[in-house]
């Protein structure tokens, strides 16, 4: 009885001391002062939202980024700084790891508005990490409770669920409001892929015709052109004019010059201004099935002293890029078309389903595929990889690392001073260097390969064909049935060449870089 007594006591006690701990806090509960204060604040947001000043519009306009980072990151602080509530004997785990996420999403909106970067998106990539971080967060806590205080022994751990929840919103609001225009983008994608599904195109013939010019004003953050299409030709080139401007050469095929005329002012060309300029070709679907789209070629002229990051789409179309400058990449996808790049300065991914690939003088590294067409790559000054299923692979005066494959067709490099990765399942290969500077891996399944490689340089060699013959005029080299190894200088870079037909490795000197199609042997003076 008495210790029946002295429990409920002692509970009624921890209720009362809970109790009045609980009234003192003004800032618990939905009669405490923050509510006051949250509905005062709250009353006086949507007063100015609803009323809409003048000043209030170009804040948000001008520093509506600025605020919205500093908010998350003040906000992260603070969870950062405050113990979460917990009851006795237990500790919520989470409040840390969301406070970093808040901090780090203010931060990169902070970076990206200050230096025109796009780093937000890292966090579409990274956000497993969360996982991570809370993991060590629990680690970090649990140690500490378990260890260092030892008085609490009988501590329990749970996830504070609703502090994550609610930055988890915080940060993906902010997130997606001050991204809209990539994921308005986006959604053009996507429109654009389900309206092509199962169109016919229009060809470059019959009835032609040439729409009013469209010029977009650049701003000063202006820093991004995107174009999408989806039946036509998009070559984008520079000229000294302080706007962009769009000529729109619109054919119509199959169709009597009445009706044609009528698709072709129906079908528009629409261009969004802002940091994002969107360009959208819109051709009037006609036909017997009304799928058939008509063929709008686009020649775009950008401002010379303006650079932007690009992202170029058209389903049926070559893309052409003349001296175009970006900031730091550009993006290139035809459904079927030829990608030609002349003067380019930036980085270029891109691929193109059925088309070739022309590339002259880019100042940037490249990664362009090809599922049925050619490549033909010529001074690059940065990394390279080239792929293509059906088709040749040509490329000359390479300065850095170098990747090409192709499953059916010939490779054909020279001047390749960098690393070198080269694959073709169905055709010969044929590489010519003056400079080792990297490791090799070569290999052709079917087809023969010829190797130019110098005398001077700190590399070693291992070839093996597996049906064919080995041949070498290098007397450093060593041939024994189907393998040939062999060292000059230090061997600091790898050569390994492997295939199954004849292999031949012949001398050559620096001035073999710029020389590609020949093939002979070089005299060695002893």
């Amino acid at each position: 009885m008495i210790s029946r007594r002295r429990r409920a006591e002692s509970s009624a006690s921890v209720h009362f001391h809970k109790a009045d701990r609980h009234e003192r806090d003004i800032f618990r509960g939905r009669g405490g002062f923050a509510f006051g204060l949250i509905l005062i604040l709250g009353g006086a947001l949507l007063i100015l939202l609803h009323q809409k000043p003048a000043w209030l519009q170009t804040t948000i306009r001008d520093f509506g980024t600025e605020i919205s980072a500093a908010a998350l990151i003040l906000i992260g602080l603070f969870l950062g700084v405050k113990e979460p509530v917990s009851t006795r004997h237990t500790i919520k785990i989470g409040r840390y790891t969301a406070a970093l996420l808040l901090i780090v999403t203010g931060g990169l909106l902070l970076a990206d508005e200050w230096r025109g970067t796009d780093h937000i998106f890292i966090l579409l990539s990274w956000w497993p990490s969360l996982f991570v971080i809370l993991g060590l967060e629990y680690l970090a806590r649990y140690t500490y409770f378990r260890y260092r205080r030892s008085s609490a022994k009988e501590w329990r751990f749970r996830p504070d669920i609703r502090g994550m929840l609610l930055c988890l919103f915080a940060a993906g609001s902010f997130f997606f409001v001050s991204q809209q225009e990539h994921f308005l983008h986006l959604w053009n994608r996507v429109s654009l892929n389900l309206t092509a599904a199962g169109v016919d195109y229009s060809e470059e013939a019959d009835n032609r015709f040439l729409k009013p010019l469209l010029e977009i004003p650049v701003d000063l953050e202006t820093s991004r052109l995107t174009v999408d299409q989806i039946n036509g030709d998009i070559m984008i080139q520079r000229a000294d004019i302080d706007r962009i401007r769009v000529r729109t050469e619109v054919w119509v095929d199959q169709e009597e010059p009445a009706l044609a005329e009528a698709i072709a002012e129906q079908s528009v060309i629409e261009g969004d201004e802002g940091s994002i300029i969107s360009i959208q070709a819109k051709g009037k679907s006609y036909g017997q099935s009304g799928k058939r789209q008509p063929r709008m070629n686009l020649d775009i002229t950008i401002p010379d002293d303006r650079r932007f990051d690009m992202e170029l789409r058209t389903m049926n179309g070559a893309i052409t890029l003349l001296g175009v400058e970006a900031i730091r990449n550009i993006e290139l996808e035809s459904g079927n078309g030829p990608i030609t790049l002349s003067g380019v300065y930036g980085d270029v991914t891109g691929k193109t389903l059925n088309g070739n690939i022309n590339i002259r003088n880019v100042n940037g590294n490249v990664k362009l595929s090809s599922n049925s067409g050619s490549i033909q790559s010529y001074d690059v000054t940065g990394n390279a990889v080239l792929t293509t299923q059906v088709g040749n692979i040509t490329a000359n005066r390479l300065a850095e690392d170098i990747e090409v494959k192709t499953k059916n067709g010939n490779i054909s490099l020279a001047g390749v001073r960098q690393a070198l990765k080269a694959e073709s399942l169905n055709g010969a290969v044929d590489i010519r260097s003056g400079l080792i500077g990297g490791a090799w891996d070569v290999y052709s399944a079917v087809g023969e390969m010829v190797i130019h490689i110098p005398l001077i340089g700190d590399y070693s060699l291992e070839g093996t064909t597996s049906y064919g013959t080995i041949f070498t005029d290098i007397p450093f080299f060593r041939v024994e049935q189907k393998k040939v190894t062999g060292r000059i200088g230090s061997g600091d870079h790898s050569i390994k060449i492997e295939g199954n037909s004849n292999l031949n490795i012949y001398r050559s000197y620096p001035d073999t870089d710029n020389r590609s199609g020949e093939r002979g042997q070089i005299p060695l003076p002893y």
